[in-house]
């Protein structure tokens, strides 16, 4: 019987990565380390022009804003012309929606379902239902590769830092944009780069974790490479990956 893993039984895998998995029909070009990266821009013209929710946001890199009263004031007078309310307001710094961004799906221990234990090991089996499994198919393609997510991390970093690049990195928090999160409202005050790694709670299936070179603004996509890490990285197939058949063992 599969049982979904409590925090206080795994405590030491909280908010930790257990793999990254990166869906591209470019597998080979990226264990070769090259790192193909659109700006945001691509992925708010993806969604208006398709009108492709998925692999699109339209609301990429934007404070969003529901509910918001406003007033608009006769700009020779001085006087109030006009109150209202607006269901919703979008607001994006200049420049931001131009930053290159690498983006990669984080198997976390939320993700996992507890099958069996030993002494050493919790055994464990991925827990995405056959939706879940059909939309990232869908939208992301079968190939994928299986990546450890320590060792990435830092050939990204050392890579990024090599070439003299300002660059962030972080999981993507998700959010209710139908409700004015104080913690979400907070971060966008900061100006500190949280932006990029807040997205609306339609995506949380992507559970994504991105790479954002801050010190770059493109027009076009970029290629950076960080090295070969085919000792890191395992093609796979999506379809057999999600099929039941892969169990994750986690040392105690």
């Amino acid at each position: 019987m599969k049982t979904k893993m409590k925090m206080s039984e795994v405590s030491k895998y909280e908010d930790s990565i257990i793999a990254f998995f990166k869906f591209s029909p470019y597998i080979d070009s990226l264990i070769e380390g090259n790192l193909y990266m659109n700006n945001l821009q691509h992925y708010i013209d993806q969604e208006k022009k398709t009108g492709d929710r998925g692999q699109g946001d339209k609301l990429e890199a934007s404070q969003v804003f529901s509910e918001i009263e406003f007033k608009m004031y006769d700009q020779e007078t001085g006087e109030l012309a006009f109150t209202g309310t607006s269901e919703s307001m979008n607001l994006r710094i200049d420049g931001d929606e131009k930053k290159p961004v690498f983006c990669i799906f984080a198997l976390t221990s939320d993700n996992l379902s507890m099958v069996e234990e030993t002494d050493e090991f919790y055994i464990t089996e991925m827990n995405f239902n056959d939706e879940e499994v059909e939309k990232m198919i869908n939208e992301f393609g079968d190939q994928l590769a299986i990546i450890d997510p320590k060792n990435f991390i830092e050939r990204v970093e050392k890579a990024f830092s090599e070439k003299g690049y300002g660059y962030v990195m972080s999981k993507v928090n998700y959010d209710d944009y139908t409700v004015n999160n104080t913690k979400r409202l907070g971060s966008y005050r900061k100006n500190n780069n949280e932006i990029f790694f807040w997205k609306d709670k339609y995506f949380e299936n992507q559970n994504e974790y991105r790479f954002v070179i801050t010190s770059i603004e493109t027009d076009e996509p970029i290629t950076v490479n960080i090295g070969d890490i085919s000792d890191i990285t395992t093609k796979y197939s999506a379809k057999e990956l999600f099929s039941g058949k892969l169990q994750i063992h986690l040392r105690k």
